[in-house]
C-alpha cells in the first residue's frame, strides 16, 4: 500500500518540475538589432528573467582575430579564453608565467578593431 501512495507523489513533482522549466524565447528581431543575439529566459511562474547575449558580425570577427593572434604566439602556452563583447575584449585562463599572460594581452591588444582588453588569466609559476 505504501508504494501505491508514494507512485502518485513522484508524478506530481515530475509535473511540477516539468512547468518551472525556464522557456527560452528570442527577445529582438536580429535582423533590426545592431548588437549581440540577445534571448530572455522567462519562467512560468513570473519568476526573474535572465538575458542571454551571444557575439555578431564584428565581435566575433575580433573574437577570432584574438584567439588566432594569440595562438599563433609560440612564446605563449596554456589555457586561455577569449570572450569579445562590443569590441571589449575579457581574456580568462591559465598560462605558466606573468610574462605569458602579458603577452596574450599584449597580443590582444595588437589586434585592429580592439578597444580594450581585461585579463583574467592566472599564472602558475609567480603567484603569491
Amino acid at each position: 500500500m505504501t508504494s501505491t501512495l508514494k507512485r502518485p507523489a513522484y508524478l506530481v513533482l515530475a509535473c511540477a518540475a516539468a512547468l518551472s522549466l525556464p522557456v527560452l524565447a528570442p527577445a529582438a528581431d536580429p535582423a533590426r538589432s545592431p548588437g549581440p543575439d540577445v534571448y530572455t529566459v522567462q519562467t512560468q511562474q513570473g519568476e526573474p528573467s535572465i538575458t542571454v547575449t551571444a557575439r555578431r558580425g564584428e565581435d566575433q570577427r575580433l573574437n577570432d582575430e584574438v584567439v588566432s593572434a594569440i595562438r599563433s604566439d609560440a612564446r605563449i602556452s596554456g589555457r586561455i579564453g577569449v570572450d569579445t563583447l562590443d569590441a571589449y575584449v575579457t581574456l580568462t585562463g591559465r598560462v605558466m608565467t606573468p610574462a605569458m599572460a602579458e603577452r596574450a594581452a599584449s597580443d590582444a591588444r595588437g589586434v585592429a578593431g580592439v578597444q580594450d582588453v581585461t585579463s583574467y588569466i592566472r599564472s602558475r609559476v609567480g603567484e603569491e
